[in-house]
């Protein structure tokens, strides 16, 4: 069933190539490392494609295949389906007083992106998520206002539940709220989701600031929250992050810490630093590395990385305790975690 999913994504994926209006956008990313402990040597690739087909005026399609590590959805072992959907402007459509608009298909259905300010995003702890077919709708119900309703369902009420939610910028303030409807199955109460970021200029730079939190209404572990800090000179020499997480049960849980500088002088250049501590236990997967989470220590990523026209190379090292994720870029470089690899990286995007 998976491989004939695929299959009629691929076929869609060639339909729509071949029509007017369609782009094609992607991510083309080679990674290698050399584990220092065990001198493994390992590399692999990460691909998306994007392509986004205008059938009409108010209507269009979108498919999203990825092959790696991170691949999500319909996974056969190359390439996945992420996303293949399509979306009515059903407002301008039928010249409705209201903006609104209806998309169908297979989605990893959010309220919206997730609140975010630093390099790494380790504040931005909203996590509801639909993956599954289904049905969206959203509701721009002011005009003027950059605030948008919207509302997630799928026809498996057992499993999937409803996802229902507001996001937009009321400035300087962005936000999301959403609210995760329990299953017809289920017997939780249901999860909340907030959160919220703004942006102000501060002397040389600009200063940005974030809060999010999950709250499980029937749940041992009664919320999740988020916070984070980020502060970038204008003429990017310095930038400079720092971020939380924690629950209920542990007020701090785990930090993150970021610093990377651009000199103007060396145009395509930057270093890079980011730092995890796990505070908490619960913030690391294994007590029986040889950094243990008692420590504090999580995982540990710097080196370089230098633009070229389209396309940006890194150099740099990669430390991390086992399953250790906080600062790392990209976690899935080894699913296994490892105590510490060289590694490159060369990455572009159309």
């Amino acid at each position: 069933m998976k491989k004939l999913i695929v299959l009629v994504a691929a076929l869609l994926l060639v339909s729509v190539v071949a029509m007017a209006d369609t782009t094609v956008n992607g991510v083309l990313d080679y990674r290698a490392k050399n584990d220092s402990k065990d001198e493994v040597f390992s590399n692999y690739g990460v691909v998306e494609l994007k392509i986004n087909a205008a059938i009409d005026d108010n209507t269009s399609a979108y498919v999203e295949l990825e092959e790696g590590p991170k691949t999500t959805g319909y996974d056969t072992g190359g390439f996945g389906l992420d996303k293949a959907h399509f979306t009515v402007n059903a407002g301008a459509a039928l010249d409705l007083p209201v903006g609104v608009a209806i998309t169908a298909g297979f989605n990893e259905f959010k309220v919206k992106d997730g609140i975010k300010v630093t390099k790494g995003e380790y504040e931005d702890w909203i996590g509801i998520a639909m993956d599954a077919w289904g049905y969206q709708i959203e509701v721009m119900p002011v005009a003027d206002m950059d605030v948008t309703l919207r509302a997630t369902f799928t026809g498996d009420w057992d499993t999937e539940g409803m996802l229902i939610g507001a996001y937009g910028t009321i400035d300087p303030v962005t936000f999301e709220v959403g609210y995760l409807v329990p299953t017809g199955a289920s017997t939780d109460a249901g999860v909340i989701e907030a959160g919220a970021e703004f942006g102000m200029e501060a002397g040389p730079g600009m200063l940005g600031v974030a809060a999010t939190m999950d709250y499980y209404m029937d749940n041992v572990v009664d919320m999740e929250f988020g916070a984070g800090v980020d502060f970038a000179m204008s003429d990017g020499l310095v930038r400079v992050g720092a971020a939380m997480r924690g629950t209920s049960d542990d007020a701090l849980g785990g930090v993150a810490i970021y610093l990377s500088s651009a000199p103007p002088q060396a145009e395509g250049l930057e270093a890079f630093l980011s730092v995890g501590l796990a505070v908490a236990d619960a913030f690391a997967t294994d007590t029986t590395a040889e950094l243990t989470p008692e420590s504090g220590f999580d995982s540990l990523d710097f080196g370089l990385s230098y633009k070229i026209a389209g396309a940006t190379f890194y150099a740099g090292y990669l430390m991390s305790t086992e399953g250790g994720k906080i600062a790392k870029e990209w976690a899935e470089l080894d699913p296994a975690g490892e105590e510490g690899a060289i590694y490159l990286r060369a990455k572009t995007e159309f």
